[in-house]
């Protein structure tokens, strides 16, 4: 009786240690699954981040031509401005001369 105890025991146990397996085997298959989800997250990030460092790159590229660009059109208003100014004070000496041989 005492034998068929144990034998009984030993069987449940063993039972219960294939249970368990089962469910360590289980829930490692689940967090492998888990691992590998988190990794393909973790590129996509990472490839997300590329992708908008490269944006961020462009643009600071393009907004420096702008500047570039208004400060060359500055610098080529002045330079209009300032021979405006000039073409204005010849037209004026011209129109002096005019003004002076009509009077005589």
């Amino acid at each position: 009786s005492s034998k068929r105890d144990l034998e009984g025991q030993v069987s449940r146990l063993m039972a219960e240690l294939s249970s368990v397996k089962a469910h360590l085997a289980s829930t490692e298959a689940d967090a492998l699954k888990m691992n590998r989800s988190q990794v393909e997250k973790i590129q996509l990030l990472v490839d997300s981040e590329k992708v908008l460092q490269r944006k961020v790159t462009k643009a600071e590229s393009e907004c420096s031509e702008a500047r570039t660009m208004i400060n060359d059109l500055v610098k080529q208003k002045d330079l209009m401005a300032f021979e405006n100014k000039e073409l204005n004070a010849v037209c004026e000496e011209l129109m002096g001369i005019v003004e002076g041989r009509g009077a005589t």
